[in-house]
């Protein structure tokens, strides 16, 4: 059996290796379920050459130059990946800072809990908004949409071109976003914290010889969590937003 080595597929390869593995690297999406690391090359790797062979994909370096060109365009394309996983990850972290918020709201912050799966103490809101947010991810079919992601970008940005964005503040966007659903997320459970520190603080002022801090705390544990539960319903439009912001980012950063 004669086995075709073809060097230009293979650097092609390589350079959206780069890419994608930046991406995944920078993204929760398997750092969040703790893949193990075998698996995330091997996976990476039949992506990229997989990619690579559907596009009809190939790079041929630069004469004396080709050993310097092909590391600059490593990294450029390391850039890519990571500006794509970033977004990812600020869509993650949106939920993790509300249940955050929650959680020192509530007191529960004094509580947390060890994570064995990321070796941690997790407040019990943030991992559990975490979870719920790993679990619509893919549920909306949102990972099949970070899979044409990556084929629009590969369409959109020659691999190895030095590729930059067209201003600094397309960075502060996804961060921007991040702390504004963060809040929304939680915004019903939030209110109603904040009546019942109203209430404590009225309750200290009228009866000063009742211990309001060991009588607000369980209210407020109550309260947080019964707002939170009554209100899960209406975080799958935010949760679709946020992802959906993911991808509109991408085809404005990418053109």
């Amino acid at each position: 059996m004669d086995l075709n080595f073809d060097p230009p597929w293979v650097l092609a390869t390589l350079l959206l290796w780069a890419r994608i593995g930046a991406l995944f690297l920078a993204s929760p999406i398997f750092s969040a379920t703790r893949v193990p690391a075998p698996f995330v090359v091997l996976f990476t790797l039949a992506l990229s050459g997989t990619l690579a062979l559907g596009h009809e994909l190939r790079y041929t370096g630069a004469g004396a130059q080709g050993i310097v060109a092909f590391a600059l365009a490593l990294l450029a394309e390391v850039f890519i990946g990571l500006l794509l996983g970033f977004t990812i990850q600020c869509a993650a972290a949106a939920f993790a800072i509300a249940g955050q918020l929650m959680d020192v709201q509530m007191g529960l912050s004094m509580g947390a809990i060890f994570n064995p799966v990321t070796r941690s103490s997790s407040p019990v809101i943030g991992s559990t908004l975490s979870l719920f947010a790993l679990v619509y991810f893919f549920a909306a079919d949102a990972h099949l949409a970070v899979l044409r992601g990556i084929g629009f970008s590969v369409s959109s940005i020659p691999l190895g071109a030095l590729w930059q964005l067209q201003s600094p503040e397309q960075l502060i966007v996804p961060v921007a976003a991040m702390f504004s659903l963060s809040v929304a997320v939680v915004a019903p459970a939030l209110f109603a914290l904040l009546l019942v520190e109203l209430a404590s603080m009225v309750a200290a002022r009228v009866l000063p010889q009742m211990n309001v801090f060991f009588v607000a705390i369980p209210a407020k544990i109550a309260i947080g969590l019964g707002t939170l539960a009554f209100s899960v319903g209406f975080m799958a439009p935010i949760t679709q937003r946020a992802y959906t912001n993911i991808f509109r980012y991408w085809n404005e950063v990418l053109r």
